[in-house]
């Protein structure tokens, strides 16, 4: 359905993929579940549901390795929730006060510094743009962020 709705083609609606991986999260709490749900929100323009989504990828991905030693810290799953909290970091500065457009700012130029370290490869557009989950906006989002300078 995500494929569908990044194509514009077929049946299917953003919504739709959205209640598929809310059903499947229902039934395995799986991270990657939670960045596709996230990139869902995301297109929505649900701000707050998609950072609480990449949030739970997040505390999904460090309770599943927590029996396996430290978590590392460049896993990819993580990493793609990250740029997604700075995407709606950055996104969340429109309408919102001087000071407070700063801070968020500043944020999300944390948050996508602390990714481009770990992968910066990885995080590049024509990169994302062969990531299934990234759709053109959100691609287009990143590149703004990217322009941001520090």
């Amino acid at each position: 359905a995500w494929q569908f709705v990044k194509t514009n083609s077929g049946n299917y609606s953003v919504e739709d993929a959205r209640r598929y991986w809310e059903t499947a999260i229902k039934g395995n709490p799986d991270p990657r579940y939670h960045t596709a749900l996230g990139f869902a929100y995301y297109r929505e323009g649900n701000l707050k549901r998609a950072s609480d989504a990449w949030f739970q990828a997040i505390a999904l991905t460090k309770q599943q390795n927590s029996g396996q030693g430290e978590i590392r810290a460049s896993s990819q799953e993580v990493l793609v929730a990250y740029s997604g909290l700075a995407l709606v970091a950055m996104k969340s500065t429109v309408g919102q006060p001087a000071n407070q457009q700063s801070r968020l700012r500043g944020e999300a130029v944390k948050l996508r510094d602390q990714v481009l370290r770990q992968a910066p490869m990885q995080f590049q557009p024509d990169a994302l743009a062969k990531n299934w989950l990234w759709s053109e906006a959100a691609i287009a989002d990143w590149k703004a962020l990217l322009a941001v300078k520090s």
